[in-house]
């Protein structure tokens, strides 16, 4: 049996709750045209998804991914005499059966502080001025219109993924005698942490194309063509330094919050309005883990300090170091791959291990709360910026030894810092504005 790293059970904090508020929900079918019509009314404003079912029982999502109207987005509440509407073109999205009179809809409202697990955030239609109307929200990847790895997904928008972790206790760092652990004093510490808020966080790395949209009028935008990746927009972004996502100055528990215009992170949050940011440690290796306690998320661990991982980790994540060799094991020369190759964790999230080593918020050091001493809540490092502190890269790069790809393995690079390897994932609550 695998091991765990939470100390509570996520049933409670995976379930969702949607706001009770749509009725009169009304399904009209049209044979001659195969349309499915779906028509209802909601008392207060709300995120809404639909289901449908034939007979009783339910159609998988991906039959009916290319819904359109007032569904997998914010909608306002009706009016007196005013309904909302779904259309469901079945010949595109199910041309391989016949139309079925038995087909029936459960429409659902979510709050915005509990929204669906996934939401897709477009690069280029949302807007500060405009809430939510970029912003489409899913149950699942089966859902999303042409699937996971249709090449929007890749370039003008962002897939994130909802991470329950609001209340839950686990344990943060590598126990004792763990293969690779680092030897350096208080930096893999073992200690309990609870982050009080769910957060959503990228599927994938941040790609090559989406780097496109995202840098335009920032710093960076000069540095974008030299990622590492031979331009393939599917390769992870990389040779990012963390002062051209965020300012280090700015550091620091009470203003964790703060955004600078003429860098990336702050540019996002300037044109679109949503609270974009680098994650937490404490957030990074939560996703990562997946609720695992063990040094991989796949459930793996290293069986001696070889820097060329087995087979079963390098099965998660672009790991192909070899000392003296310039080739990888795949026969392209080292850097950056495309994201979403290898295997995700339990929660649907590529390339968390290898590939592009990912920058954190959080300055780099020692952890201050041992295993059993307290619970360290929203960990974000030190408060008091100091100019010495470098920035901590999280679950390693194609390049590195297998050990410093670990869920628990914390890397340092100072603020300037850039490499073909290092690239970033972003985050943000799950209220977006």
């Amino acid at each position: 049996m695998k091991n765990a790293v939470f100390a509570l059970s996520l049933v409670s904090a995976i379930a969702a709750s949607a706001a009770q508020s749509v009725g009169n929900v009304r399904v009209t079918r049209d044979a001659e045209r195969r349309l499915i019509t779906v028509s209802y009314t909601l008392a207060e404003p709300g995120i809404v998804t639909v289901a449908f079912k034939r007979d009783g029982v339910e159609i998988p999502e991906a039959r009916f991914a290319g819904v359109a109207g007032d569904v997998n987005k914010y909608v306002a509440a009706t009016g007196p005499d005013e309904t909302r509407t779904i259309r469901w073109q079945t010949d595109i999205d199910w041309p391989d059966t016949a139309f079925d009179e038995t087909i029936s809809a459960d429409v659902t409202a979510w709050t915005t502080n509990n929204p669906p697990d996934y939401v897709v955030l477009d690069l280029i239609t949302m807007t500060n001025s405009a809430p939510y109307v970029g912003a489409r929200y899913y149950t699942s990847t089966n859902a999303l219109p042409g699937g996971l790895f249709d090449s929007r997904y890749f370039s003008e928008k962002i897939v994130m993924r909802k991470i329950p972790a609001a209340g839950v206790v686990w344990r943060m760092g590598s126990p004792e005698g763990e293969v690779g652990r680092s030897s350096v004093e208080g930096l893999e510490s073992r200690h309990r942490v609870r982050l009080t808020q769910d957060y959503y966080i990228g599927v994938f790395e941040t790609t090559y194309g989406q780097s496109a949209y995202m840098f335009p009028g920032t710093s960076y935008a000069g540095n974008r063509a030299d990622s590492g990746g031979n331009g393939d927009p599917r390769c992870a972004q990389g040779n990012v330094a963390y002062y051209f996502l965020r300012t280090p100055e700015k550091v620091g528990r009470s203003n964790h919050d703060n955004s600078e215009s003429w860098l990336v992170i702050g540019a996002l949050r300037d044109r679109m309005g949503v609270k974009w940011n680098l994650p937490t440690e404490a957030q990074w290796e939560f996703a990562c883990r997946a609720g695992m306690g063990t040094p991989f998320y796949n459930g793996y661990s290293l069986p001696n300090t070889t820097t060329y991982g087995p087979a079963n980790v390098r099965e998660a994540g672009w790991i192909f170091y070899k000392t003296g060799q310039s080739i990888a094991d795949d026969g392209e020369p080292y850097g950056p791959r495309p994201v979403g190759l290898k295997k995700p964790n339990d929660w649907g999230l590529y390339d968390m291990i290898g590939n592009v080593a990912e920058f954190c918020y959080d300055p780099y050091g020692a952890y201050s709360v041992e295993e059993d001493d307290g619970i360290s809540e929203n960990p974000v490092g030190g408060d008091v910026y100091d100019s010495s502190k470098k920035r901590v890269l999280r679950g390693g790069y194609f390049n590195q030894s297998a050990d410093k790809c670990r869920s628990a393995a914390r890397n340092p690079e100072g603020n300037a810092g850039a490499y073909k390897g290092y690239g970033f994932r972003l985050v943000c609550p799950v209220t977006l504005y």
